[in-house]
């Protein structure tokens, strides 16, 4: 199994989880998925990307000991 690092750059990408895999759908483009067991990370450097919460929770389910959202914190910083 292989860790992919997930870089999220589209303002109009809407994530989500489905069946087990990370999806991404953006508009003009076609939908993309990953098995949620095979992301290290997700990095969003957009402000306007959608984020569903069951991507959250199932993201917690597979990395029950390291899980640590990070998205508040990059806003945070980013107002500085």
């Amino acid at each position: 199994m292989s860790f992919h690092i997930v870089s999220i750059d589209s303002p109009q990408c809407s994530l989500s989880c489905r069946d087990g895999r990370l999806t991404c759908k953006s508009p003009g483009a076609p939908d993309r998925s990953l098995p949620l067991e095979d992301v290290a990370s997700i990095i969003i450097t957009s402000f306007s990307a959608s984020i569903h919460s069951h991507l959250f929770l199932e993201a917690a389910k597979q990395r029950s000991t390291g899980f640590q959202p990070v998205r508040i914190a990059s806003i945070l910083l980013a107002s500085w």
